[in-house]
């Protein structure tokens, strides 16, 4: 059997659309196979454009191979990717090399260069590893595949490994993917930091949410139910600041999404988004974003299953819930149904922009989704917080929508990377109206006024009704149940924390007694059966392992780690021992860490079950006095069920409007829930009416301290955002819009930008002068040469219109010309060191050397140390020497 038959049968088993493309007739032309000193195949590839490249060592290729694979770091739960395959052997001897656990993929762009290697190499070590994938092509998706490689193991590193002939053969490819795997590799290491710092925390806000989630719609029932209705993402970036009083009038046009550090700025300025989407785990998230805010208009939130506890149980308006992938969620979602899912990715933005293509918006326009560092900040100035954050780095410099690199850090390239990944899915026209910050991929830029005037005009008054509608949408929840079965995993976690405990007691005396050398003892051994034996038992209970994923995500990764992996295979059998005690010791430790919290949090969530559940068959069973609705309301804050407390305590006051205790806890869910302004009456008459005094009386003044406080905000903020008309001078806006659009290259709209201006202000200058540039950018040369002329008529002064034009001249070849127009702008401006520096190398590249030399040592005069002066003028006396030699020899 030949090595191709033998190569495409093994990779037909794991890689059938691969072996599919090889049998086909491909030209193979450009490569020329060798044979090395030693016997072996090379090959030299001539690409189309370029000199030869010799793909390997022409004396043994194997051996250079293997001298380069020991620089790698091949350990097991990482992976690599390897950009360029030649014949094979260095893949070969990766493989060969790679712990157990290491994964690799493969890029080769030239299908041609794959399918000579298939015939002259034994490849099936590589073609048949469940650890290779292999990619073929110039446009491959690396960024996909790193990631499902990485799912695999969460704590991996993912390492890049250029092969330098392929470089050599296809720069602009493999450059490309070499960006593409190294900004993943941070993508994905950013996600395990997060898992590993934060799991327990997520998932005990998983267990704390679960009454809302309960009580909460599914995002599912939002599907395809704005279909091409705009959607407007508003996100917390500097260059929100520019635009964000354009979004005070568009809330009927548009579904207005904003991720909730921008309530900050939207709310005191009357702007209430229709929906706000919130992921952070962490309680800093809730002081710094809700805390400071006072919501009175309705507002609907989509929130995933791990956002801190305090921002459901506080936030009043609707919600919507997602189903989280895990264990914990995938449990749990069989007695509350399934919920629907959209990609949360790392940033909320991120969020915004999945929910308004689910929903089926278009199309989707983003504004304040810088990204990145604008200014050196990374949110708009009133949306600051003090918190530490990253620290922005050339490493992580990103290109901005102005083809500019702008500042960013690695959590922010993350960011970037996964929202172009959401961009690719979406058959919405996606617009960044940013106007700063991060270039996205697959987005049309524009100014935030343009997009609204052109896609936002036509009044959406569904979209409240619509989002009301599918709020009170709800899957059948199976309490009972999810009761019973959380009472079970409280029982078995805590038989599984005294087992717990009592493993790491048996191994430090199992360790002592080694020391003792009693390992052949009967009391040593009868130790370790015991010790096996609780293991096994707390290992049985694979229903609370899975529960407790993510507050034991140390042990996951612990127990993932290459050498611990390799315990269980060490043939002597002392050594084996002593590494099992090692790794039970640390395991168990880490274990009753992760049960603690979760026995706790389980317990808090069956007593708050409970007392609901009761409360609400004690309600429904009794005569519906106003004292039953009282006693229902009371329970229902006892469960931390605020929002739903509201209803009946209402009716107490409505049967009962003399009853003063409901009037206080009605003013106290008010000021939990953000609602100064609302809660203050309700305790003044809690006041009055003498209930609960002290508390009332504390609480009121807390609330008008805080209402005071948001009022100030609201009054600064409004006289900063709309003291100003945003319609501003016409020909500045104009001129504004032209000039966007031209750094964004968007030159057309740049063009009709420019002839507004013109149209309206016809003896404007500079109009004349950025639409002629324009011209030159659209090579329209003829209309550009005619706007500058304009621009001269109204302008005959100007010496920057001339230079240009000479510049304009130089480009086309037109020496005589730009001559002339040089030195009519140094007649203007004759001590500009620019314009002498700009005609003198005029001079000097078209062999006028005379009058480059005495246009040099002028500048000389004024900067005798000007490197580039000096070494022109050394450069056009060696020419003009040159010349007149020339000119003698000829004569």
């Amino acid at each position: 059997m030949s090595y191709f038959e033998k190569n495409l049968k093994a990779l037909e088993k794991k890689q059938p659309e691969l072996a599919e493309l090889m049998r086909k007739e491909i030209d193979t032309s450009h490569i020329e196979v060798l044979t090395s000193e030693t016997g072996i195949p090379t090959a030299r590839v001539t690409p189309p454009e370029g000199k030869k490249v010799l793909l390997h060592d022409l004396k043994d290729p194997v051996a250079k191979a293997k001298e380069h694979v020991k620089k790698f770091e091949l350990i097991g739960n990482n992976g690599s990717v390897l950009l360029g395959f030649g014949l094979g052997y260095l893949a070969l001897e990766m493989v060969n090399s790679m712990e157990e656990g290491h994964m690799l993929i493969i890029c080769e762009a030239d299908p041609a260069l794959f399918k000579v290697a298939m015939v002259q190499v034994d490849l099936e070590p590589v073609l048949k590893s469940e650890r290779v994938k292999l990619l073929l092509g110039k446009d491959v998706d690396i960024t996909t595949d790193i990631i499902n490689l990485s799912s695999k193991f969460l704590n991996s590193k993912i390492s890049v490994v250029k092969y330098h002939p392929s470089l050599a053969l296809d720069p602009e490819t493999y450059t490309s993917l070499e960006r593409k795997s190294e900004d993943t590799a941070i993508m994905v290491k950013v996600n395990a930091n997060t898992l590993f710092t934060a799991g327990r925390e997520m998932a005990g806000n998983i267990l704390a949410n679960a009454p809302d989630i309960i009580r909460s719609s599914g995002v599912k029932t939002l599907f395809d139910k704005l279909k091409d209705i705009p959607a407007i993402i508003v996100g917390a970036g500097p260059s929100l600041e520019k635009n964000v009083a354009l979004l005070k009038e568009v809330r009927d046009r548009a579904v207005i999404i904003a991720v909730d550090r921008a309530l900050g700025l939207l709310l005191p300025l009357g702007i209430t988004p229709h929906l706000v989407p919130s992921i952070d785990f962490s309680e800093i998230n809730y002081n710094e974003k809700y805390a400071p805010l006072q919501v009175e208009e309705k507002l609907f939130m989509v929130f995933s299953q791990t956002m801190h506890h305090k921002i459901t149980k506080t936030f009043w308006g609707p919600k919507f819930v997602m189903h989280m992938a895990g264990s914990l969620s995938n449990i749990l979602s069989y007695y509350w149904g399934d919920k629907g899912s959209v990609s949360a990715g790392l940033h909320v933005g991120h969020l915004a922009f999945t929910l308004a293509n689910a929903m089926g918006c278009n199309p989707i326009i983003m504004v304040g989704m810088d990204l990145a560092y604008t200014e050196d900040k990374i949110h708009a100035q009133e949306l600051e917080t003090s918190a530490p954050g990253y620290t922005p780095s050339e490493r992580f410099a990103v290109e901005g929508i102005f083809g500019e690199k702008i500042k960013s850090d690695a959590a922010f390239k993350t960011f970037v990377l996964n929202l172009n990944e959401a961009l690719k899915t979406t058959n919405a026209l996606c617009i960044d109206a940013t106007e700063g910050g991060a270039k996205k991929e697959k987005t049309k830029i524009m100014r935030l006024r343009d997009a609204l005037e052109e896609y936002c005009q036509i009044e959406h008054p569904e979209i409240l009704s619509i989002l009301e509608e599918a709020a009170v949408q709800r899957d059948p929840v199976k309490l009972n149940e999810l009761i019973k079965d959380l009472q079970y995993a409280e029982d078995e976690s805590k038989q599984m924390k005294k087992t717990s405990e009592s493993i790491p007691k048996i191994v430090k005396k199992l360790k002592k007694m080694k020391q003792d050398r009693q390992e052949l003892s009967q009391e040593y051994i009868d130790l370790t059966h015991k010790a096996e034996k609780l293991t096994d038992r707390a290992e049985q209970a694979n229903r609370i392992l899975a529960m407790l994923e993510y507050y034991n995500f140390t042990n996951i990764l612990f127990m993932k780690k290459d050498d611990i992996k390799k315990i269980d295979a060490i043939e002597n059998q002392f050594e084996k021992l002593d590494k099992q005690l090692e790794r039970a010791e640390t395991y168990y430790k880490n274990f009753l860490i992760a049960l603690t919290p979760f026995i706790q949090d389980i317990q808090h969530l069956i007593k708050r079950l409970v007392t609901q559940k009761n409360a609400t068959e004690a309600f429904e069973k009794s005569s519906k006095q106003w004292s039953d609705y009282l006693r229902y309301g009371l329970e229902l804050i006892k469960s931390e069920h605020y929002t739903d407390a509201e209803v009946p305590l209402n009716k107490v006051i409505e049967l009962n409007p003399d009853y003063s205790d409901a009037y206080y806890h009605l003013g106290r869910i008010y000021s939990e829930q953000n609602r100064f302004e609302t809660a203050i009456p309700f305790l003044k008459k809690a006041v009055r009416l003498k209930s609960n005094f002290t508390k009332a009386k504390y609480l009121l003044k807390k609330c008008q301290e805080k209402n005071q406080k948001w009022e100030g905000r609201r009054k600064e903020l409004r006289e900063k955002y709309f003291k100003d008309s945003p319609k501003g001078d016409g020909k500045e806006l104009f001129l504004g819009a032209g000039n966007f659009y031209f750094r964004v290259k968007d030159y057309k709209r740049a063009e009709e930008e420019y002839l507004k201006v013109v149209e309206h202000y016809p003896d404007l200058p500079e109009a004349y002068y950025h639409l002629g540039h324009t011209y030159f950018a659209m090579k329209d040369f003829e209309k550009g040469i005619d706007s500058l002329t304009r621009a001269l008529e109204y302008a005959p002064h100007n010496h920057v219109i001339y230079r240009d034009l000479g510049l304009v001249s130089i480009d086309r070849g037109l020496v005589t010309a730009a001559e002339k127009f040089f030195l009519k702008a140094l007649e203007l401006k004759p001590d500009d060191p620019e314009l002498k520096m700009i005609l003198g190398n005029t001079y000097l590249n078209n062999c006028i050397y005379d009058k480059a030399i005495a246009l040099y040592e002028e500048l000389l005069q004024s900067y005798p140390t000007h490197q580039e002066v000096t070494r022109n003028l050394s450069r056009a006396y060696q020419a003009l020497i040159k010349s007149n030699k020339q000119l003698n020899e000829a004569q």
